[in-house]
């Protein structure tokens, strides 16, 4: 026999006259079948008795959870009919429900019902094994307790008592009393209304620990039919439904034209026409409504688990939602820009005989067929409807004037970060092995603020800069709360092309484009780890390109230092550290020859040829054996070489150096440190280092010490640097050109006006660096002999002559996107 007495219940059956009884019968498996497998969620389980007060015609449900030390229950209170004890009887009745038989049911009732197979309230056995009843109806409140656990392997009918009492009584009072305590409103309610029931769910699964009240509040906010005459409240806060939101726009039966009308006959395979604002049809006698909108924002916040689905379809049944967890309703993906801000609501009564037995899904058939046909008519309309409004919107603001012209929408930018941040929240759900963004940074903590500003028009301009993120770093990091991209330094496509500015703009747009690819394709609903994989692979072959054909001189150094332990590589680096020189140079390798070759034409039919070393080593310097100097002479004479240029880490220690130093002199090895290399590298195209100029040291200089000291006497050349003294050239040109236009300027006047901040610059120099400006102005400056003329604003001179080399400060067309350049670089 069942337990007759719960600690958390016992007052509500050890009061009043237990002389009343009734039986209950249950197969062995039907309560785990029904709670356990059809009713796997505890959220579902309180919408299920949700669902009963809503057929019990009340005009207000309580739904109450509570979980500290003392108690820990969940109960739902609702204002309907009641149950005397023919209904609590009737509760019981397990398969069909009373609502849909019983006529004086129905009289009392005024709403469609939702229940159908008489099972909701075992769903409760999925969140607590205890379930207490207790009803008023007229002068009479009643109570009944079950313990599911009392359902074990025996069939029987277990004989449950009724406590119940008649108003004026103690005993009433105290039901009454004990059942306000586990729900919101005070006990002079419960005495005052003459019909109500309370459900109190006690003994708690431990699925009830994990039951977020957040997830709860959205179940009963956007799957209950909460209608003018059902106000439902979670606790003491009023549950209001999700469609008070305010939709970009809205799409209803009554929008649906004739061709959409037409195009669903031919995809359902029957003839619909419109009718008292429905859809009609002989399978569908009582009529297909909708109601669709689209919103500004995504209301796919798939991450959060205090949210749930708000997007998709909600095809109801009678009101009954029945496709809570499917919101495709059983078709293929949407496309996704849309559909994570689409929402619509498809009104199907005649899919009553198609329910399956849990009520939360539709069964394969005809009927659910041409429900699948109306959904995509409908979200294919508001797709088309959603692209046109997102096409106004960007073609609106490109016709703005030019200081408030955005050719780069937040549309394109800001709003899918913002719907993506929704979903995903800051933490980025695991795109990477991490379990990071790939590219993107979001602020910590709470992001809700954050996301909503991002949904407002731009009011800043992005900027962009460049920090060390590491060798393995990514290419990239967009923090959208800073407007900052940030460039990866140690990356090396960032290497590559940042020095040249004009590369540098193109490399700050395809570093905007390559981490909204992210954004995108988490917008799309492409599986997170494919996005890392994809995005894995596409910085590979971006580091692979990058190096693969080098020109950056900067990038080059770089490759030097970063090979010092690997033959190979500092092999390759020398070579294209000679070209990048001047010299026609290659790579050999292989046994008994050198590992390069470099030939130097000091004019036609005449050149000279050097041989090119490389030792690679972990330690500091290699050793005198490892360098075998003999080797390195024999190398030359075999390639009838004029010279050798060795490079290394260093080179042997102080007890060693005088041996190193002879034998370099000797064999007329010339000892170059890979420090002292690169560094020329450096600085070849600002000071117009030429091959001459190396082999001048290659031929004249052998030893490391005679080496280092040639190589700092080469950077320590008064010639300035030659960016520095152009970009000083056009400050003066430019701060007195303005009635010179068409006028010749004296090549010395312009000397004498930067003596004073470089005395070290001769004529030669200034005149040299005029000329480099003349033919980099592509015609808008000229030089005849030593005068210069300006053909053109000395603004527009800068633009064209600094665009590989600086900022340009105006440019020739603004936006709302972008500063003017890169100012930390």
């Amino acid at each position: 026999m069942p337990s007759t007495l719960h600690s958390t219940t016992d007052r509500l059956i050890a009061v009043g006259s237990t002389s009343d009884k009734i039986k209950v019968r249950l197969a062995k498996d039907l309560v785990p079948l029904l709670s356990q497998q059809l009713y796997q969620s505890p959220i579902k389980a309180v919408e299920e008795l949700v669902v009963n007060s809503f057929d019990a015609d009340s005009k207000n449900c309580w739904v109450k959870v509570a979980a500290n030390q003392t108690k820990s229950y969940v109960s739902i209170l609702d204002d309907g009919i009641g149950m005397d004890l023919d209904g609590l009887q009737d509760l019981w009745v397990i398969g069909r429900s009373p609502k849909r038989r019983d006529e004086e049911y129905k009289k009392r009732v005024h709403r469609t019902q939702i229940g159908k197979f008489g099972i909701g309230k075992l769903a409760a056995s999925a969140l607590a094994h205890t379930i207490t009843y207790v009803s008023r109806v007229g002068d009479y409140v009643r109570a009944i307790t079950v313990d599911f656990r009392d359902f074990d392997e025996q069939e029987e009918d277990f004989e449950l008592p009724v406590s119940s009492a008649q108003i004026g009584t103690p005993d009433f009072d105290s039901i009454i009393q004990t059942a306000s305590e586990y729900s919101v409103p005070a006990s002079d309610w419960y005495s005052a209304q003459d019909r109500w029931t309370a459900c109190i769910l006690t003994n708690l699964k431990p699925t009830a620990a994990g039951m977020s009240v957040g997830k709860l509040r959205w179940v009963l906010s956007t799957a209950m039919p909460i209608t003018e005459d059902f106000a439902l409240h979670l606790g003491s806060e009023n549950i209001k439904s999700s469609k008070d939101v305010t939709p970009w726009f809205t799409y209803s039966t009554s929008d649906f034209d004739q061709d959409r009308i037409e195009r669903l006959n031919a995809a359902a395979g029957e003839t619909f026409t419109f009718s008292d604002g429905k859809l009609i049809s002989d399978t569908f006698p009582s009529g297909l409504s909708f109601d669709a909108a689209v919103f500004g924002s995504t209301l796919n916040a798939g991450k959060s688990g205090d949210l749930g689905r708000s997007y998709g379809f909600f095809v109801r049944v009678r009101n009954r939602l029945v496709n809570e967890r499917d919101a495709l309703f059983g078709m293929t993906p949407r496309a996704f820009r849309t559909w994570n801000r689409f929402r619509a609501t498809i009104n199907a009564d005649d899919l009553d005989d198609q329910l399956t037995a849990p009520r939360e899904g539709v069964g394969d058939s005809k009927k659910r067929e041409v429900v699948q046909a109306l959904a995509r008519e409908i979200f294919n309309a508001c797709r088309s409807k959603h692209d046109q409004l997102i096409a106004e919107w960007i073609a609106k603001e490109r016709k703005q004037k030019e200081l408030g012209r955005n050719p780069v929408s937040n549309r394109l930018v800001e709003v899918p970060v913002a719907d993506v941040l929704q979903q995903f929240g800051g933490d980025g759900a695991g795109a990477d092995a991490d379990d990071g963004w790939f590219y993107l940074g979001v602020p910590g903590g709470e992001i809700g603020e954050f996301v909503k500003k991002l949904y407002e028009p731009r009011t800043g301009l992005y900027s962009y800069r460049i920090e060390d993120l590491g060798p393995n770093g990514r290419l990239v990091q967009y923090r959208p709360d800073e407007l900052t991209f940030i460039l990866n330094e140690s990356h090396e496509l960032v290497k590559e092309y940042a020095d040249d500015y004009q590369s540098r703009r193109l490399l700050e747009d395809f570093v905007t484009a390559e981490a909204m690819l992210e954004v995108y394709m988490r917008e799309a609903g492409i599986d997170l780890s494919t996005i890392g994989e994809i995005l894995q692979a596409r910085d590979t072959l971006i580091r692979a390109l990058a190096k693969n054909q080098s020109y950056s001189l900067k990038n080059i150094a770089h490759e030097l230092r970063e090979a010092s332990g690997d033959k190979d590589d500092l092999e390759v680096a020398l070579v294209a550290a000679m070209r990048s020189f001047g010299f026609i140079a290659k790579h050999v390798a292989g046994a008994g020859r050198p590992d390069g070759v470099a030939r130097f034409y000091i004019r036609p039919g005449e050149e000279k040829k050097y041989t090119l070393e490389a030792k690679s080593t972990l330690k500091p310097a290699p050793s005198l054996s490892a360098i075998d100097f003999a080797g390195l002479t024999e190398h030359m004479e075999k390639e009838l070489a004029q010279g050798c240029i060795l490079i290394a880490p260093g080179y042997p220690g102080a007890e060693e150096t005088s041996a190193a130093e002879w034998r370099a002199k000797f064999g007329k090895i010339s000892c170059w440190t890979i420090s002292d290399l690169s560094r020329v590298v450096d600085a070849a195209e600002d000071r117009h280092i030429s091959a001459a100029q190396i082999a001048d040291i290659i031929e004249g200089h052998f030893s490391p010490t005679d080496v280092k000291a040639a190589v700092e006497a080469l950077l320590s050349e008064p010639n300035g640097n030659r960016e520095d003294i152009e970009r000083a050239l056009l400050d003066s040109i430019e701060q007195t050109s303005s009635m010179l236009i068409g006028a010749p300027m004296d090549v010395a006047f312009l000397h004498g006006r930067l003596l004073g901040a470089q005395p070290q610059l001769t004529r030669d120099i200034v005149r040299e660096a005029l000329k480099n400006i003349a033919r980099k102005s592509n015609g808008l400056m000229r030089m005849r002999e030593d005068e210069v003329v300006l053909l053109s604003a000395a603004s527009e001179i800068r633009r064209r002559v600094t665009g590989s080399s600086e900022p340009d400060k105006t440019n020739r067309r603004t936006g709302d996107f972008k500063g003017p350049g890169v100012s930390e670089f």
